[in-house]
């Protein structure tokens, strides 16, 4: 950049500057946004300078920072088990029980939840009941 004794541009500089720095930047990035990047360039804070001391006072003062709005999110871990193989029991037939892991909010729904889900042992869609923990 082109500083002067003080830290600051001097007319002649900007003057030169301003004179090559658009052409070149107007060949890799068009005519208007050229001209944008170069006065960012020329004048840093002229953009942005509200948004930088924000993000300046909210690191400094934590306290300060403002953060999301957290919902009442009361989701309950539910585990859901197939209720065919459960009746059926562990057999040669049914080696195993189909189980799957889901959420539930119980204010919405205080009952045990039955949902209709697809078991591999038995190979078609079938109820799946919450499970007691």
């Amino acid at each position: 950049m082109y500083y002067n004794k003080e830290g600051e541009f001097s007319m002649r500089d900007i003057k030169t500057y301003l004179s090559v720095a658009p052409v070149l930047s107007t060949l890799w990035f068009g005519s208007l946004a050229g001209l944008l990047i170069e006065i960012n360039r020329l004048f840093p804070d002229s953009f942005s300078r509200q948004n930088k001391n924000r993000r300046v006072e909210s690191i400094q003062n934590p306290k300060q920072r403002r953060s999301m709005a957290k919902g009442k999110d009361v989701r309950v871990r539910v585990i859901l088990e197939c209720t065919s193989c459960v009746q059926n029991g562990v057999t040669k037939e049914f080696p195993g029980i189909s189980r799957y892991i889901t959420q539930k909010n119980p204010h919405n729904t205080p009952s045990r939840l039955e949902l209709k889900k697809f078991c591999c042992y038995c190979k078609k869609h079938t109820i799946h009941g919450e499970v007691k923990k």
